[in-house]
């Protein structure tokens, strides 16, 4: 209606940049859920790396004390020790 045009195109703008608002509106809190699951998700993959980290470490830990008690029980086992008599 600014131009002169037909007073029903004014409400029809305002219609449809209400429409366009909504939609907008939709897109951005979906937007803001999307990046939201994108952080949680970071978080718990970082946690995941961490437990997977420590297990491994705890692993390696529990394999070198296994592997040194073998040793020792073979070694005692196989070549006894010899005490000298006086």
């Amino acid at each position: 209606m600014l131009f002169g045009g037909h007073p029903s195109e004014g409400v029809h703008d305002k219609a449809q940049d209400a429409a366009w608002q909504a939609k907008f509106t939709i897109f951005t809190k979906s937007l803001e859920m999307d990046w939201n699951l994108i952080r949680t998700t970071q978080l718990g993959c970082m946690a995941l790396h961490d437990i997977l980290a420590w297990h491994e470490t705890e692993h390696t830990r529990k394999q070198g004390v296994l592997g040194k008690s073998l040793v020792s029980q073979f070694m005692q086992h196989h070549f006894p020790k010899c005490t000298a008599s006086n």
